[in-house]
């Protein structure tokens, strides 16, 4: 970021993928402070991205630093300013499908029409990136509402997309939905999930399994599991009972 110039490297947006990537750079930076465990600093990238868009005036470049910034909210669990930023996207570009998907998911928390409306307009993002992302959401959605054969149809697919296209940055919160569904019927079950969802994370970089691993323990399973251990466990993505070993001691 520190090397690119408004002015040197204003022309480079029509070659770098229709924007610029001063805006791609800070709004990137701000999905990947959230994964290394720094909501804040995630928070600020993004303001970044929006500020420097803005004062490009390149819509392209705008709705970039939006949707990013829109995730980040997602991330951070704040549910009214995902909204905020899925409407103000709807009225911009309004052929995009990312923020009926966001919306879907803020709207999950009330009625289940709009989850008819995310689960339609689903199929609409599979050829693009963030896709396990993108089905997650739908999956946390079908949860809320009890849909829990949707949900393990939906994670399915999401898991099948993991190992297939290898973009496996939201691999551990698939394996913690996948928990979530065997609550609390399965205790057992949804424990091997949340320690597949840790080993998921651990595989892609330590402060991100610490993240999953506060995640797990806190309320989601039997027995909390020790913050000095990570479990060993298949890492062949699927529904279902997990294979998982007992945690090293």
């Amino acid at each position: 970021m520190k090397s690119l110039s408004r002015t040197a490297h204003a022309a480079l947006a029509a070659r770098f993928a229709g924007h610029d990537p001063g805006v791609c750079a800070r709004a990137s930076a701000g999905i990947l402070s959230w994964l290394l465990g720094y909501p804040d600093r995630a928070l600020s990238r993004f303001n970044e991205a929006v500020s420097l868009a803005q004062q490009l005036e390149h819509p392209t470049s705008l709705a970039v630093a939006m949707i990013n910034g829109a995730q980040v909210r997602q991330f951070r669990g704040e549910r009214e300013e995902t909204a905020k930023l899925a409407e103000t996207m709807s009225d911009l570009f309004p052929d995009f499908v990312d923020p009926i998907l966001l919306r879907g998911w803020v709207g999950a928390a009330g009625g289940i029409e709009e989850l008819a409306v995310m689960r339609k307009a689903l199929p609409n993002r599979m050829d693009r990136f963030f896709q396990p992302y993108y089905v997650a959401l739908a999956v946390e959605a079908c949860i809320k509402h009890g849909k829990n054969a949707d949900a393990r149809s939906l994670l399915a697919t999401a898991f099948d997309l993991v190992n297939r296209e290898g973009e496996r940055w939201y691999e551990p919160e698939l394996h913690r939905l996948n928990g979530k569904l065997s609550l609390p019927s399965n205790a057992s079950d949804a424990e091997a999930h949340f320690r597949c969802a840790i080993a998921a994370a651990w595989k892609l970089r330590p402060s991100l399994w610490n993240c999953a691993r506060r995640r797990a323990s806190r309320g989601c399973c039997a027995t909390p599991i020790a913050a000095t251990r990570h479990a060993r466990c298949s890492l062949t993505s699927t529904t279902g009972s997990p294979r998982a070993s007992t945690p090293p001691t």
